[in-house]
């Protein structure tokens, strides 16, 4: 029989029950011919009120409606059950009751609804990022525009005219950074972003990745500090790729920490491992949104009004670029205010043709499996 059924009484006995009603409680028959089967020890102390609303409605009716609760297992687990019973005697205090296991369907409707919650996350962060990346293109266009549209009047002097052509210049640069991000999102989702591996040396890229963002760190007074081992041994890698890496963690960097902070660039050898971290004293982040710094598409402030631009895929990139690469990043807080640290590990590979070329297998394999 797939119901269990047993014979009891509304102050909590169980007199007799069926070898299923035993199966979906874990109890054997001998505990029950022992009397050690009551169901109210078994059942959860927040369900005893809904038990005390549903015996009243039965002495009423003598029966009640169908419910669902919880009982509590021999092993200590609790079981999903669908309860209904009538009730006999003159004062109706014997009872009969049919009980079925909904476990399954259950767990289905959990599965269900964290899938649901899942989906209306994914559709949320999709609207915020639409909404992001629009603001972020109309910015730079209307700067672009209105300065475009003043050149050909002439009515600018030599000295403004420069300052024109140079915020054209950086918002054209914001823009193609902007599309530049899009694309490459676009790439990992798909799985077509391809990979141009050989031996690279990282202190000569970090030092080209600094020099590259020196003056908008000049510009908001940021000291620059690095601690670079030059002795670190060439890791496999696409040094584009590397290069990019390195680029949005210190453009990152810069745009989280106020002017006048410090930013520290390390390079040193872990065992096998070639170690890049770096380190600011800017805002930091928040222990609740750490586990979600490198989902795509997600900021800790995500409003329009917020003080910093992007659109929520610099780490994200970073995250896929260094695991295709076969190596691992993560970040650090102590917490909103206390600056952050990112720390990227890449396996160095020896000199070798038969080593590199087993080093490029890997990188392959990794790559398929991660997407």
């Amino acid at each position: 029989m797939l119901i269990g059924i047993l014979f009891g009484d509304v102050y909590g006995g169980i007199h007799d029950a069926n070898d299923t009603f035993l199966g979906i409680i874990g109890y054997s028959r001998e505990d029950l011919q022992g009397g050690r089967l009551r169901w109210r020890e078994m059942t959860p102390p927040e369900y005893l009120p809904l038990d005390e609303l549903n015996i009243a409605q039965a002495k009423e009716t003598g029966r009640c409606t169908s419910y669902e609760k919880e009982y509590i297992r021999q092993d200590g687990t609790r079981v999903w059950v669908l309860i209904g019973y009538v009730l006999l005697g003159e004062a109706r205090d014997e009872a009969v009751a049919f009980i079925l296991d909904i476990s399954d369907r259950k767990q289905s409707e959990a599965v269900l609804q964290r899938q649901s919650q899942e989906l209306a996350q994914a559709n949320r962060l999709k609207d915020e990022f639409l909404a992001t990346l629009s603001h972020e293109l109309r910015t730079p266009l209307n700067s672009i525009l209105g300065l475009s549209q003043l050149l050909p009047m002439r009515r600018l002097n030599e000295e403004k005219m420069a300052r024109a052509l140079e915020t054209i210049s950086r918002n054209t640069q914001s823009l193609a950074q902007l599309i530049e991000d899009v694309l490459d999102m676009s790439d990992i989702i798909t799985g077509e972003l391809t990979l141009k591996v050989s031996p690279v040396e990282l202190m000569p890229s970090i030092e080209r990745a600094i020099a590259s963002i020196r003056a908008a760190a000049e510009a908001k007074t940021l000291q620059i500090e690095t601690h670079l081992d030059g002795s670190v041994a060439p890791i496999l890698g696409d040094a584009s790729r590397l290069q990019q890496i390195l680029w949005n963690l210190l453009s990152n960097a810069i745009k989280f920490t106020p002017k006048g902070g410090h930013i520290q660039v390390r390079l040193e050898q872990i065992d096998d491992q070639a170690q890049i971290q770096v380190s600011d004293t800017g805002i930091g982040i928040s222990g609740e949104f750490l586990p979600f710094v490198f989902d795509r598409f997600r900021q800790e402030d995500g409003s329009l009004t917020r003080s910093h631009g992007g659109i929520g895929m610099g780490l994200a990139i970073v995250r896929y670029l260094v695991e295709l690469q076969g190596g691992t990043v993560w970040a650090q807080s102590p917490g909103s205010g206390q600056g952050a640290t990112f720390t990227v590990r890449f396996p160095i590979f020896p000199q070798g043709k038969g080593q590199i070329a087993q080093g490029i297998s890997n990188i392959d394999s990794h790559y398929i499996y991660k997407l």
